[in-house]
């Protein structure tokens, strides 16, 4: 799971990089991220075949057993205790939580 979490959002390399090659950088930097989304794609169809599937429960009521608070943040127009953002995925196999998402929830407005 930490692979696919680090993979979701590549970084650029350091500029101070001295390249070999006579590409511009763009280049790099898309094959990089085309790379790093293939490497994303097959690591997903391999944790699919095994019944692990990652869910984003924003819009969800909090769970204390399907979610990890991070954070509270009053926001007018939300039902106090509704996931409000998805910081990480969570994980099932078959039933079962593999890892709990780590969330935001909406808290009562004064």
């Amino acid at each position: 799971m930490p692979v696919s979490d680090d993979s979701s959002s590549p970084s650029p390399p350091p500029s101070h990089e001295a390249s070999a090659s006579t590409k511009p950088p763009e280049a790099h930097l898309r094959e990089l991220y085309t790379g790093v989304e293939l490497t994303q794609r097959q690591l997903l169809q391999t944790l699919f075949k095994y019944h692990v599937k990652p869910f984003d429960p924003t819009g969800d009521p909090f769970d204390p057993n399907r979610h990890e608070a991070l954070y509270q943040a009053p926001i007018p127009g939300k039902v106090a205790g509704t996931v409000i953002d998805c910081q990480k995925n969570g994980y099932t196999i078959k039933d079962r939580i593999l890892r709990a998402a780590q969330v935001g929830v909406a808290q009562e407005t004064s």
